[in-house]
């Protein structure tokens, strides 16, 4: 630290020593007629003292007035230091100055000699909270973790305030990102949502992440939200998230490589818009983690999710051979792995997919759950475009028509089905299936009184137990195949 006399006020705040300038702002200061805000500065100091610091908050001309002193003798450390103030009830909003003295003692008043020290003048913006200000926060040390607390919009840099102002105060906010890896949070789960006019995420040029805390979601395909520069988002182990994205925001998140990463947990989901345009591609292990790929099939853009339920097509979950549609064949390949077992358990468990030769690019875990179970087929069917049809009779009993379209299949009690579903000479032999079903046109399917059978206009099956019975009903299963077979026709 150099020594100054005292310092020496001009109208751009500039005549101060050559040496200066170890001060910015970190947070945009805000006024407000009825609330007191908290903004935050950068300060630099050559070594260890002492702080007084000062702004002219309702811009009359002078550092004297009440609750313009920001920093009274507070202790600083060579180096970085991160120093959170109030700005007080009532401000002017506009432009005004700024003074900060650092010395050896401390103590030292606005104006005045001291033994040693630096002073320096800057000119400061105090924005108007009260017409919906445009808050700027830069990214300090590495980190900044957004928040609501009560009614308030908060932003921290651990346990640092950097910023503090009513919700209804901001208009916009704006985090900047350094030229290192940063880490930028937004915690869902504390009520934060999108300020009105937007919020924008600049990540700069390092490997930065977005770190998603709390149940919510966040889509970052809104307009109102304007994030670059992320390589990695990361979904709360703990909360459930969901994140949306899309091609054009993978452009935007990731420019130069085109690829985001996205760590899960088991209940969050990846939600991606126009799904159909993308594919799940061969997965990939990076540092020693098991990662899904999805690529879009119009451009570059990939997706890579770090999944609790690699089993689960995070694109499409119904879509158990990713061909980009849901179809019979989808809920087959359930029923097969639950015959051959060559993925899972006998208890249906899904075995870890590092300990695989290959993976096989099937996604029988439709449901999440880790087990392949018959409820897996089951919500393929209930997404069928074509779904089988029960017409009720006029004695309550329950007819099984062809394919027709129709609500999510569910499992009842106490009916039966009257007529075959199909009607086919011979036997008809599904792929993986040890026993044949024949499906004659005497034959009938038919379900004692307290089992189970499909209903017209009623919610998706769930029941393990309800799905097991109707797909070990011989007629729905030659139902089942011979849609496949008219697929593939």
């Amino acid at each position: 630290m150099d020594f100054e006399i005292d310092g020496t006020h001009s109208e751009a705040a500039d005549n101060d020593g050559s040496d200066d300038d170890g001060v910015f702002a970190v947070a945009s200061p805000v006024a407000s007629a009825a609330d007191s805000t908290r903004a935050s500065i950068h300060l630099t100091a050559s070594q260890d003292g002492f702080l007084d610091g000062w702004i002219d908050f309702n811009a009359d001309g002078d550092w004297s007035d009440v609750g313009e002193q920001i920093f009274n003798s507070i202790s600083v450390t060579a180096g970085e230091n991160i120093l959170s103030y109030s700005v007080p009830q009532g401000a002017t909003a506009g432009e005004t100055y700024a003074r900060f003295r650092i010395s050896s003692a401390g103590g030292l008043g606005v104006t005045g000699a001291a033994a040693d020290g630096e002073v320096e003048d800057y000119m400061e913006t105090i924005l108007d909270g009260d017409l919906g200000s445009d808050v700027i926060i830069n990214v300090i040390n590495g980190a900044v973790a957004i928040s609501r607390d009560e009614s308030d919009d908060v932003v921290r840099s651990g346990v640092t305030e950097l910023f503090r102002a009513s919700s209804s105060l901001v208009g916009s906010l704006t985090i900047n990102g350094t030229a290192s890896d940063d880490d930028i949070s937004i915690d869902l789960g504390s009520g934060f949502t999108i300020p009105s006019r937007g919020l924008v995420i600049a990540g700069s040029t390092g490997n930065n992440l977005l770190s998603i805390l709390g149940d919510g979601n966040l889509d970052l395909t809104d307009p109102l939200v304007d994030a670059t520069d992320i390589s990695h988002i990361s979904l709360s182990v703990v909360n459930v998230n969901r994140v949306t994205l899309d091609a054009a925001t993978i452009q935007r998140l990731s420019p130069i490589q085109k690829t985001v990463m996205v760590s899960t947990g088991v209940a969050d989901v990846v939600e991606v818009k126009q799904a159909d345009q993308w594919r799940m591609i061969d997965s990939v292990v990076v540092d020693g983690t098991f990662m899904l790929q999805a690529q879009n099939q119009n451009g570059e853009e990939s997706i890579l999710v770090e999944s609790q339920r690699p089993f689960k097509n995070f694109l499409n979950p119904a879509d158990v051979n990713n061909d980009g549609g849901i179809t019979a064949a989808d809920a087959l390949d359930v029923i097969n792995e639950l015959n051959q077992r060559r993925y899972s358990s006998l208890q249906g468990q899904l075995i870890d997919p590092m300990g695989m030769e290959s993976w096989p690019g099937t996604y029988f875990d439709t449901d999440g759950n880790g087990v392949i179970t018959a409820a897996d087929a089951l919500k393929v069917i209930n997404e069928l475009p074509f779904q089988t049809f029960i017409q009720s009779t006029a004695d309550g009993e329950a007819v099984a028509a062809d394919f027709v379209k129709t609500s999510p299949l569910r499992v009842a009690a106490s009916h039966r089905f009257d007529e075959p579903v199909a009607q086919r000479d011979g036997e008809l032999r599904l792929p993986g299936i040890d026993s044949s079903i024949s499906a004659d046109a005497a034959s009938r399917a038919t379900l004692s009184a307290g089992d189970t059978e499909v209903l017209l206009h009623s919610d998706a099956a769930t029941s393990t137990s309800v799905a097991d019975e109707l797909l070990s009903n011989a007629s729905f299963l030659d139902e089942l195949a011979i849609a496949t077979l008219n697929e593939h026709n």
